[in-house]
């Protein structure tokens, strides 16, 4: 029988359960100590010859998901060009979480990579509005590159998001971060956490968030790739309370430590309007990055209603 969709902060997955093992904890503290002195190129190899080896099958079902993800996104491929790719999102995946640890050993290491922005005015457009503004990012790619690369522009970013049960992971993240630059406004159950975001934007400051992911949030049915998904509505009825644009923003991994910044147009998400009308205008644009970068798409579970409900049945 069918269930509603889950409402966790975190999907239950092979990751997690091998993540909080007494084992994994240990695999995860060796590694942050590792990327203190190790070069990426040297961790990226290991990962390759070593790690992925191992974790692809240890993650089975994730794996599969994946590949079931992908065959949505494009149904044209074969069985086997599709597994090549769920491996690649393995590897990008594993490259992701080598620069995030990487770069949170100190601030001068950022120096080493090559950020281009592409699509900059559209965000000094939405700023001349004189509001608050509402950037949108994804789970693709390194999120986490924004914050800092954009902190040129002498706003501070506030970044809601759910943090990962790891402690260890949390503080990398936090370091990798940097209090200057961005402010970290954890997601909560309950209206507090929207209330003190709308307040942000009220003020004028720039608030971040991840559209591509239920967070205490039931969701809403859009047409993503042909099929119906669920994508949170609390990004888009926040924009439309507080009257702030939205501004989706995506940062892809372009080679070795070298990503871009492609910041969207802002769009208008007016109070009058349909929210599921404001979501569907707001998923079209992540359709648009997503299935271009779709290695670079770090979903491990199935995504799409019609895979979640065979799974439950």
């Amino acid at each position: 029988m069918a269930t509603t969709p889950s409402t966790t902060i975190e999907a239950p997955s092979r990751f997690r359960e091998l993540q909080n093992t007494f084992l994994g904890r240990g695999l995860i503290k060796a590694f942050v100590r590792a990327s203190g002195f190790l070069p990426v190129w040297f961790m990226r190899l290991f990962a390759l010859g070593i790690v992925l080896p191992l974790a692809i099958p240890l993650t089975r079902t994730n794996f599969q998901e994946v590949r079931g993800n992908l065959r949505r996104m494009d149904p044209g491929k074969s069985g086997f060009k599709r597994a090549l790719e769920a491996c690649s999102v393995y590897k990008n995946y594993t490259y992701y979480l080598i620069d995030m640890m990487y770069l949170s050993h100190g601030p001068e290491r950022a120096r080493e990579y090559s950020v281009t922005i592409t699509g900059g005015e559209n965000l000094w457009r939405a700023l001349e509005k004189g509001t608050g503004v509402l950037l949108l990012t994804s789970h693709l790619g390194n999120w986490e590159m924004g914050g800092r690369a954009l902190a040129g522009i002498g706003r501070k970013i506030h970044v809601a998001y759910a943090p990962d049960s790891s402690n260890l992971f949390e503080h990398r993240r936090s370091l990798m971060r940097g209090d200057e630059a961005v402010h970290s406004v954890i997601l909560k159950p309950g209206g507090m956490t929207s209330l003190t975001l709308y307040r942000l934007l009220a003020d004028g400051e720039l608030v971040a968030i991840q559209g591509d992911r239920l967070l205490f949030d039931r969701g809403l049915p859009v047409s993503f790739f042909g099929s119906p998904a669920r994508f949170p509505q609390g990004p888009i009825r926040l924009a439309q309370l507080s009257g702030s644009p939205l501004v989706p923003i995506f940062i892809p991994m372009k080679g070795y430590k070298s990503y871009e910044i492609i910041i969207e147009a802002p769009l208008e998400m007016a109070a009058q309007d349909r929210t599921e009308d404001n979501l569907a205008r707001v998923v079209s644009v992540l359709e648009r990055h997503i299935g271009k970068y779709r290695t670079q798409w770090y979903t491990f579970r199935s995504f799409w209603e019609a895979d979640l409900r065979k799974e439950t049945d």
